[in-house]
């Protein structure tokens, strides 16, 4: 089995670095093997310690999507991934029925059925390679170079871990999140299957913290600590969507399949990113695969 995995990596592969190895994979063509190394991976990274949760249908019957999955070269674990779907104008018919976004939000894939956009899955990582640096990032700068292929418009749900803050600190993030500088009104988002409305301040709590101008995320997290004197823990992938590629919230949710942790529904656009910024993360080749299209307008 070793060398028939090791042998599908290779074949499979869209880029490494010294310690590992990443593939693109549709998920129509992953073996049982592959599928039961994913549900795997997720399970150890996304369940509570008192939790489990079952993602085996949910994987099996994603055949739309495409995964990206990352490897350790020296025995080939499975040790992180994700996965995104590109929606093409017009076919949301043959997709919300598989759509983890179109369950959380019932009616969004009708609502925007004519727009191109990528779906971006869940990310995972399983818990004792999180910290890891070279992973993050090889995970990262894959899923761009494959998704921008297809659109520069990203959307998906993002974990945050309300557990890891005081509700004080939880509700002053979130609702700087969902408003002013950080919500946008770029998609047609209908009501969430499962709100958390409670986990935000009031208009009056939420203007006597004055948030309401900040308009970066490193700002906001300064003022956080500066009101609640203490710092706020976020996970890396929002932490890095926000920061470097000023993504906007178009709403939140509670995911009940997934320990009941917060969702951030996240919208990005890779063509108002700046020629200097973008060039971190992509390939020569898709970078002037966007300055080349009429829709790259970077915002000064």
């Amino acid at each position: 089995m070793n060398i028939n995995l090791k042998e599908f990596i290779q074949s499979n592969k869209i880029s490494e670095n010294s310690d590992f190895i990443c593939i693109e994979l549709k998920a129509s063509e992953c073996p049982d093997y592959i599928i039961d190394k994913i549900i795997y991976a997720q399970q150890t990274s996304f369940q509570g310690p008192k939790q489990k949760i079952n993602l085996t249908i949910r994987e099996t019957n994603d055949s739309s999507y495409t995964h990206i999955l990352v490897f350790t070269k020296t025995d080939f674990t499975l040790v992180g991934g994700t996965k995104f779907y590109y929606h093409k104008k017009s076919t949301y018919l043959n997709t919300c029925k598989k759509s983890y976004l179109e369950y959380s939000y019932p009616g969004f894939y009708k609502y925007n059925h004519d727009r191109d956009f990528i779906e971006l899955g869940r990310t995972y990582v399983i818990n004792c390679y999180r910290k890891n640096y070279a992973l993050s990032t090889l995970l990262f700068t894959s899923s761009m170079n494959s998704m921008i292929r297809y659109s520069t418009l990203f959307i998906g749900l993002m974990t945050y871990d309300q557990t890891k803050n005081s509700d004080f600190i939880n509700k002053l993030f979130l609702s700087a999140l969902t408003n002013n500088h950080f919500i946008t009104s770029e998609f047609k988002v209908p009501d969430p299957r499962f709100s958390c409305i409670d986990n935000t301040l009031n208009n009056d709590e939420y203007l006597q913290y004055n948030i309401q101008d900040i308009k970066t995320l490193r700002n906001l997290q300064e003022q956080i600590l500066s009101i609640a004197k203490e710092k706020i823990t976020m996970p890396t992938l929002l932490k890095q969507y926000y920061q470097v590629f000023g993504t906007k919230t178009l709403g939140l949710s509670i995911g009940k399949s997934f320990n009941n942790l917060i969702e951030v529904f996240a919208y990005t656009d890779l063509a108002t990113i700046s020629y200097s910024r973008l060039k971190y993360f992509l390939t020569e080749k898709n970078l002037e695969l966007i300055k080349s299209t009429t829709i790259y307008k970077p915002l000064s």
